[in-house]
């Protein structure tokens, strides 16, 4: 991290873990770990409320409930699985929990940037838990980017993004006073 932050980029995202396909070979190995009976340490999804337990391809129906595993849950809700190694968190007794796995991961994550580099870094976040939110699912970042016409990769405006919301802020004010047509 220190290394990438010294750059002088104009911003630099980091993210925790990696996201499991069904034909990579990571994906294969942990769905045949699992073998459809146990988890796998490290195995997680930032949506998941229990343990995940993946089935290799041999035991699965089909090629589809293979592949539907590693996107949704076995209640059919969607849910990205990834893999983040126990072994980066300090606190052993918190890789056991899927949910502080991840939120203690980020809250680690973003103690570790000065505050004052906070405007040329992307780091992932918990909900509510920062108004730098990187995600992608309705934020509000992105989505007031592309209301106020802005174009191009998104990470290019991250070192403006104060000033964009605050524009965004005052445009959606500015609207709300506008009569309703008739």
């Amino acid at each position: 991290m220190d290394a990438f932050m010294a750059l002088d980029a104009t911003v630099t995202g980091f993210s925790l873990g990696l996201r499991l396909f069904p034909y990579t070979p990571m994906g294969i190995d942990i769905a045949e770990q699992c073998a459809g009976v146990r988890t796998v340490p490290g195995l997680q999804s930032n949506t998941a409320d229990g343990p995940i337990v993946l089935k290799p391809l041999r035991m699965c129906s089909s090629p589809a409930e293979y592949e539907r595993q590693f996107m949704f849950d076995e209640h059919g809700n969607f849910r990205l699985v990834c893999y983040f190694s126990p072994d980066l968190l300090p606190d052993p007794a918190r890789a056991a929990d899927p949910a502080e796995r991840w939120h203690g991961a980020v809250t680690d994550l973003w103690a570790l940037i000065d505050p004052a580099d906070h405007h040329r870094v992307m780091l992932p976040t918990v909900e509510g838990m920062s108004e730098h939110d990187n995600n992608y699912a309705d934020n509000p970042f992105l989505t007031s980017l592309g209301g106020l016409g802005y174009t191009g990769a998104f990470w290019s405006h991250w070192r403006g993004r104060e000033e964009i919301m605050r524009k965004a802020r005052e445009t959606a004010a500015q609207s709300s006073h506008l009569p309703t047509p008739a």
